[in-house]
């Protein structure tokens, strides 16, 4: 079905409900469960256009900024739809919402671990610091250093010794492949820094 502009298709989700009952719902039922599944696309869909966005993903992660939006922007009242039905679908279009922003960042991930141009530290996801501008140069605008407050010194803690118990062979031996790792990452280091 064509949107309102007609530019873009709209993709329409069925989903198959089975009645279990013996008898069919009578027609007045039937309305009002009609009735409250209209409210409840109508809620998620205005929760797919405010909050779907790149500009709200810190609203969306646990949910209860938006929670009070919406309880604020009155559409539960103007729909006359009972309020846990209202939440219900807040939440659950907030769910589509974080999945599909999950989605989009492994598959930003992936491609950028595919890409030549990058160095490893982008590919991890890592960006460089801005340097400091040269001599003479301006710095940009917000870069205005502040003064440092001195730091109140704290008194020192005393060191007590703790008492444990005896450790078994295995911890002793995974105590020493612990403490040869950390060995031989120190010698690496110093090795990179002499170069």
């Amino acid at each position: 079905m064509p949107s309102k502009d007609g530019n873009r298709q709209r993709n329409t989700v069925c989903r198959t409900v089975c009645q279990y009952s013996r008898d069919p719902v009578p027609a007045g039922d039937m309305g009002k469960l009609l009735e409250v599944a209209e409210d409840f696309r109508k809620v998620k869909d205005y929760v797919y256009a405010r909050y779907g966005g790149i500009g709200s993903l810190s609203k969306i992660s646990p949910g209860y900024t938006v929670q009070n939006e919406m309880t604020g922007s009155g559409l539960r009242e103007r729909l006359g739809m009972p309020s846990v039905y209202f939440y219900l679908a807040m939440f659950e279009a907030l769910g589509d919402i974080r999945g599909q922003w999950s989605r989009t960042r492994a598959r930003v991930g992936q491609l950028a671990g595919q890409n030549g141009n990058f160095t490893p530290e982008e590919k991890r996801g890592g960006w460089k610091k801005k340097e400091a501008p040269a001599e003479g140069e301006p710095a940009p605008a917000g870069a205005e250093e502040k003064p440092k407050k001195a730091a109140a010194k704290k008194p020192a803690a005393k060191k007590t010794t703790k008492k444990t118990a005896p450790k078994t062979a295995a911890e002793k031996k995974t105590t020493t492949k612990t403490a040869a790792k950390k060995s031989t990452a120190k010698k690496t280091t110093a090795a990179k820094k002499a170069e």
